[in-house]
Parts: structure tokens; sequence; C-alpha cells
């Protein structure tokens, strides 16, 4: 199969480096990505924050005003770069494969490229989902009603190649995707298998993949 690999996601460290801000916040931030990630958000103090990122209590307050702040700093960006209704190049890139099974490999390697890239800010994303109810509001407004033209863009280039399942509907389509990348991005975080290879890996879910929705 054509390699479709592509250099589309964001990744929250090159993100916040092209961010112009003070230094203070900046390093605040990329300790509470840390910190975040390793304790939770609960078990963190923004004086562990200050601690790491060698300033001040006050400093980090300057900039946010509550620590909540500090954690949508962080997952915000990610929310928004996560789901490829905000990415014009995601819809560009997945019109130019052209079968079925080149437009499934392309969102694989795309959507799993992002989650490892951003594996600390999903690993936060994860847990807050669960727990917090205004990143749960976040994740819904981002996937929702006004963005459904953008689904029906990708959905539409799906149909088009005359392979798809004629009862495959858009929604049907996010689980399948999210369900199979996320789930192998927590297994390799959480249950790393040894002889793992990640490239045979990824290929099966594609073949598994494009077995769930070809005709």
């Amino acid at each position: 199969m054509t390699s479709l690999a592509t250099d589309m996601f964001r990744n929250y460290r090159d993100w916040l480096d092209q961010q112009k801000m003070p230094r203070g916040k900046r390093v605040a931030l990329l300790a509470a990505l840390e910190l975040f990630a390793d304790q939770g958000f609960d078990g963190t103090s923004t004086q562990a924050v200050a601690d790491r990122a060698g300033i001040s209590q006050a400093t980090i307050f300057k900039y946010f005003k509550m620590k909540q702040d500090l954690l949508l700093a962080i997952l915000q960006p990610v929310m928004d770069n996560f789901f490829p209704v905000y990415r014009d190049e995601f819809v560009a890139g997945i019109q130019r494969p052209q079968t079925l099974a080149e437009k499934v490999h392309f969102v694989v390697l795309d959507r799993y490229a992002f989650f490892k890239a951003n594996r600390e800010a999903v690993k936060i994303f994860a847990v807050e989902m669960m727990t917090n109810a205004e990143i749960r509001q976040s994740f819904i407004k981002i996937v929702g009603v006004g963005n459904f033209a953008t689904f029906n863009k990708i959905m539409t280039t799906f149909r088009q190649t005359g392979e798809l399942r004629d009862d495959i509907q858009a929604a049907d389509l996010i689980r399948s995707f999210i369900g199979q990348i996320v789930g192998y991005g927590i297994q390799t975080t959480y249950m790393p298998v040894s002889d793992s290879n990640e490239t045979a890996d990824l290929q099966r879910i594609t073949e598994q993949l494009i077995r769930l929705i070809h005709k």
C-alpha cells in the first residue's frame, strides 16, 4: 500500500513554541503539561507547577486566574486540532488518495501521528473527560451541529470511491476511526507489548477498518 505519512497534525509543544507569550507563561504551561499527565490535574498543585517551571506561584496566577484555566490552556488547542472538523489541511489531504483503502490508510496515519505527538495532552484529556464538566462541554461544542458540513465533506470523499458500504453513516466512520486509533494509543501508553511493531500494528488497524466499511 502506498505510504501516505503526513505532518498535518499539531504537536502541542511545537505549537506553544510558535506562540508569542511571556517566558513565565510558556514554562508554566510546559510544566503543567508534564505534571498533569504524570500525577493528574487534581493531584497537582499550582505550587508543584511553579516548582517544576522554576517560577513563583504569583507568576502562574498572573497569567491564569485559576488552575482550571491552566488546564484549559493546554487542552483547548489539542481539542481544536485532534478532530478534522477544524483542519482544512486534513479535508484537502483526504481528497488526494483515490481508493477507499488509501483514504483509510491516510486517516489512520494522520490521526495516530497526532495522538502520538500529543500523548501527554491526550492522556490528560481522557481523564478529564470523565470528571470535568467544562472539558466535556468544550468537546461537545467542537463536534457539535455546526460542524456537520465538514463531516459531510469527508463522508462524500469516501462515497466517491464507490467502495463504501451503503449503510455506513458519518457517525459510524467517526466512531470506528476514533475507537481504533485512540484504543491503540491507550494500549501502547498503558499496556505496551515488548514485541509490538508499530508499523505492522497500524497496517492491521487499517485493514480491519477497511473490512468494516468496504462493500
